[in-house]
């Protein structure tokens, strides 16, 4: 008569099973978290733009040397409550930056006031670079404003970047279109000049 106790084989089955089932699901929960990450930095990118053009139809002058300093346009005029929660907006969703950290353990109405005070890592996005300033930018949907920057490696598992345009619309570059990037799963995508992609040629850190 068999004993009903499991196995060795069988409890090694079971916990092969059970291993696999749970690495699915890491798999599935990253992949909803990363979404989840990706539809916030898109809502972020919109909002940016409803501050840069008002800050823009206000008068107020651009700065010089764009990039991160553009990206910041509306926090220096004073056109944005200079709240924690404002200046997280700056960075992706879940952030890590040690920059971040560091701009928001003290009063954040006194970060980041003059253009002099920011560079390309008080933001994880990158802006509009000075020499492609044009009147339209504003209100062109092929004009490229702001664009996820990529600076401490990809953003996003899939390498993709979001790209904020001159009509408000954010939309996405993916690796895969990238004819550089085939085969390689770690390629990142540059944005600036060096950039292989048109648009993110008119932008800078």
């Amino acid at each position: 008569m068999r004993n009903h106790g499991f196995t060795l084989i069988e409890m090694l089955i079971v916990f092969g099973i059970l291993a696999l089932l749970g690495a699915a699901l890491m798999t599935s929960l990253g992949s909803g978290i990363e979404k989840a990450d990706k539809g916030i930095d898109k809502l972020q990118l919109m909002q940016h733009y409803g501050r840069l053009l008002e800050t823009y139809r206000d008068g107020e002058a651009l700065p010089e040397e764009g990039g991160a300093k553009f990206v910041y346009y509306p926090w220096v005029a004073g056109k944005m409550q200079r709240t924690p929660e404002e200046l997280e907006s700056f960075f992706h969703a879940n952030s890590l930056s040690p920059r971040l950290r560091e701009m928001l353990s003290g009063d954040t109405r006194l970060v980041a006031t003059s253009y002099d005070e920011i560079d390309s890592e008080c933001t994880d996005f990158a802006g509009r670079a000075a020499e492609h300033y044009t009147p339209r930018m504003f209100t062109n949907g092929h004009e490229p404003l702001m664009a996820t920057d990529n600076e401490q490696g990809n953003a996003y598992s899939d390498g993709s970047v979001l790209v904020l345009y001159g009509n408000g619309a954010v939309r996405e570059i993916a690796r895969r279109s990238i004819p550089e990037a085939a085969g390689d799963p770690d390629y990142v995508i540059e944005v600036g000049p060096e950039s292989p992609v048109a648009d993110l040629r008119k932008l800078r850190r």
